[in-house]
């Protein structure tokens, strides 16, 4: 699998655990889906920073975080924008 590419603002985070809740049962059945397809479900994440973007200061790669993806979290590899 090729490695996403970030942005200057992302971080690319290594996901170890997702969680199942309503809204992803929902967009799973086909009751709400938010973005355009391809769509990849997921509100949060658990895991680690495996790249940081060229002008992001808090974070650092090994950093164990939870996170929010913009992109969704049921993947190997999930970025979170604009930190």
């Amino acid at each position: 699998m090729a490695c996403p590419e970030i942005s200057k603002g992302q971080v690319l985070i290594q996901v170890a655990a997702t969680s199942v809740n309503f809204a992803d049962i929902k967009s799973q059945n086909g009751k709400k889906v938010a973005g355009a397809l391809p769509f990849i479900p997921g509100l949060d994440a658990t895991g680690t920073i495996v790249k940081v973007g060229s002008d992001v200061q808090n974070f650092k790669s090994g950093d164990r975080v939870i996170a929010f993806p913009k992109n969704g979290s049921y993947a190997e590899l999930s970025w979170r924008m604009k930190l």
